[in-house]
């Protein structure tokens, strides 16, 4: 049930959502609501459909009286639970207009074909998100599910994959899909969050085991108009330290930060931890050229032979933290700033032309 009151606590208008289901699977319940610049209301709903089964429903009523001016879902055979919205704000002259965006993970059973004809089991966290834009126009949501054995009596393949959606805001239609993760066993790819900068770069961040890689961090860049993604970072496991993702957050710079944490997978320790990617406005971070001091390469001997060395200087420490990449012979080596010096050493190969 969605009620609306004014500022005396006087209810203006209520509207109830009630799924297919028959008692007692009937326990459709909303999660969390937000609204759009334009003050319609969104209400993310976990809502019992006839199978039974668990759907995420999105609904969007008229601020004025309550009435539904669109309706969506995911519309599968499994189980899927919304949990949280999160609101980035209102409209901006800077935004592209877009769509309804949705990141969601799915474990999907002997799946073939579109989506929605999937038989699948779905247990899933989600984080919805509007997003700043000259119109009403992006929600973004994502989803994570542990695969499972379905409830059609199928055998999971065991597989979480990244689906992207983005849908019209003033109708729900469904403009494009990206996934993201290979469709193998044992290939868990689970997004945690999602968020869009003014420019309408869709940034995706989650977990993914999908090779080459095993439980990496990833952040993917998806083109706003076509779901294409146009670029991707990277945080590495190293040994027994496991990374894990977390929300996302822009500073004023719209510089990205994602809070995740590292699992020590001998100790059983967790830690928390903080991944810092620049930001793409106007075309992309980097660092300013009135920011560097110097940059010097030179062959240093040591106790161990000659070794090369190059040193990157700036100005002052508004870059500690973030990275550079030092390129040898073509072959590149990403080095993080540290204060306000980034350093590389390494043995020098065989003698010749290095660049």
């Amino acid at each position: 049930m969605t009620l609306k009151f004014n500022s005396g606590g006087v209810l203006q208008w209520r509207q109830v959502w009630d799924g297919a289901a028959f008692g007692p699977f009937s326990q459709d319940s909303p999660v969390k609501l937000l609204l759009d610049p334009n003050g319609d209301v969104l209400v993310a709903i976990t809502g019992y459909a006839a199978s039974n089964h668990a759907d995420y429903v999105v609904v969007k009523y008229a601020p004025a009286n309550g009435a539904v001016l669109w309706e969506k879902s995911w519309g599968v055979t499994g189980d899927d639970f919304p949990s949280t919205w999160k609101s980035m704000g209102r409209a901006t002259s800077m935004s592209p207009a877009s769509g309804l965006i949705s990141s969601i993970s799915t474990a999907r059973s002997n799946c073939a074909g579109a989506m929605d004809n999937c038989s699948g089991s779905f247990m899933t966290r989600s984080a919805w998100t509007i997003a700043p834009a000259d119109s009403f126009s992006t929600v973004l949501a994502a989803f994570s599910s542990p695969a499972r054995a379905d409830p059609d009596g199928d055998v999971s393949n065991f597989n979480d994959q990244f689906f992207t959606v983005k849908r019209n805001a003033t109708t729900g239609a469904l403009l494009w899909t990206s996934v993201y993760g290979q469709p193998c066993k044992q290939c868990f790819d689970e997004p945690s969050d999602v968020r869009v900068d003014p420019e309408g770069h869709v940034f995706v961040v989650g977990k993914t085991s999908s090779p080459p890689f095993v439980n990496e961090v990833i952040l993917l860049v998806l083109d706003t108009a076509t779901g294409l993604e146009t670029n991707r970072g990277l945080v590495f496991n190293v040994g027994s330290e496991i990374p894990f993702p977390g929300a996302l957050r822009f500073d004023a710079a719209f510089n990205i930060y994602n809070g995740g944490g590292i699992y020590n997978a001998d100790s059983g320790a967790k830690d928390m931890s903080m991944t810092k990617w620049a930001s793409l406005i106007g075309g992309g971070g980097g660092i300013p050229c009135g920011d560097l001091v110097s940059f010097q390469v030179r062959c240093k001997s040591g106790g161990g032979g000659q070794k090369l060395q190059a040193k990157l200087t700036l100005t002052n420490t508004s870059h500690s933290g973030e990275q550079v990449t030092i390129t040898v012979d073509g072959d590149p080596t990403p080095v993080t700033i540290n204060g306000n010096k980034a350093q590389l050493d390494q043995q020098p190969g065989a003698r010749g032309t290095h660049g």
